[in-house]
């Protein structure tokens, strides 16, 4: 049979879209964002699997697309149905075993041979290895191959990721704030949009997702002395829209380590002290709030150490967390099993040495509030 004769390729489409009808449907966005998460947790083993651009997926969904679909994104797309079907009852032998995938794609591609050499997937992961110098890397791979460097991996991880939730099927409601941010707080903002929990600690600062706006104001003018006024406002505004993902249905569950002299710092004013003391107390009163108090008195070793931390976990078992350090020079995030719990163990040094207790936490919290 000859590529001209376009048989096989749609049977092959129409058996990707079966399996999608089994799995419930999901949309091109949730299945990007699902084939992100799986992607990075299987980083480092041999079955590496890639993610799943919002446009790639339609794109050959639809029969837009003239090839056959390379096997790397076949069994990604394949995996994230499984874990879909899963979650919703539905048995993912009724979508089919990896093995029999393998077999139905070596068929379909024999019968239906592509023209177009290697100009699909693998074509485009291999000039992202060669650096992409000339422009926006696609958003259709999500990890750059091994060979490439740490740092320069980092770099396209968030360029990706970028173009990723750009190319999101509905836009994303920081869109509008990225020309005030710099690309680590966009990965940032979007992890922590689908965390289910978050576990942080920034020394000597009270927490972006429990600042009150007067407090968010002082700190963004004191991190930029020569921003203009309707930048500092735009980037308070920003923070302050975060804060909803502790609010409503599905919010997340925050865990959050609170320095003492973040709570007495004299550089904010007493009156702006007094309102975020009093939001602190009401917010721990959440379900979905903790808040713990580190004393002044502890002090900063190895351990202590004066970066901000954050741990995201998610809602799969299967994907490992993600650790957000921040440094001067930006965010820096980690993904391998070491890294992030080499960070869990001094999130869980910290948090024993605060008070934890909630009871604690919040007579010292009134306490505060009283000598102010």
């Amino acid at each position: 049979m000859s590529f001209d004769d376009p048989d096989a390729l749609k049977r092959f489409i129409a058996r990707l879209n079966r399996a999608r009808h089994i799995a419930g449907e999901p949309s091109y966005g949730e299945m990007q964002t699902r084939s992100i998460r799986l992607a990075e947790a299987s980083r480092g083993q041999e079955v590496k699997l890639i993610g799943l651009s919002h446009s790639s997926t339609q794109r050959t969904l639809t029969g837009d697309r003239l090839s056959m679909p390379p096997w790397p994104w076949v069994l990604s797309y394949i995996t994230v149905l499984q874990v879909v079907a899963r979650e919703a009852g539905v048995s993912p032998q009724d979508i089919g075993t990896l093995n029999e995938w393998k077999q139905w794609h070596e068929a379909a591609r024999g019968a239906a041979p592509a023209r177009r050499g290697r100009r699909g997937a693998e074509g485009r992961r291999g000039r992202i290895a060669g650096g992409n110098r000339g422009g926006r890397p696609p958003v259709s791979v999500v990890l750059p191959p091994d060979e490439v460097a740490d740092a320069e991996e980092e770099e396209l991880r968030l360029r990706l990721f970028r173009g990723l939730i750009k190319g999101a099927g509905a836009p994303q409601w920081w869109d509008s704030y990225v020309d005030v941010i710099s690309d680590w707080l966009i990965y940032y903002i979007y992890l922590e949009s689908i965390a289910t929990r978050m576990r942080v600690y920034v020394p000597g600062l009270i927490p972006g997702l429990l600042q009150v706006e007067a407090y968010a104001h002082a700190v963004v003018k004191r991190n930029y002395p020569e921003a203009s006024a309707s930048h500092v406002a735009r980037l308070v505004e920003l923070r302050l829209g975060r804060q909803r993902r502790l609010q409503g249905p599905g919010a997340c569950q925050l865990w959050a380590v609170v320095d003492e002299e973040a709570l007495r710092d004299e550089r904010v004013s007493k009156r702006t002290r007094r309102r975020q003391l009093i939001h602190l107390i009401d917010i721990a009163e959440q379900r979905n709030v903790a808040i713990g108090v580190l004393p002044s008195s502890s002090g900063y070793d190895n351990v202590t150490e004066r970066e901000s931390v954050c741990i995201f976990r998610f809602t799969e078992p299967e994907i490992r967390d993600v650790v957000c350090v921040e440094q001067p020079s930006g965010g820096v995030f980690h993904y391998r099993q070491e890294d992030t719990a080499r960070h869990s163990q001094r999130m869980e040094i910290v948090s024993v040495r605060a008070f934890t207790n909630s009871c604690e936490a919040r007579d010292l919290l009134w306490g505060i509030l009283k000598e102010t």
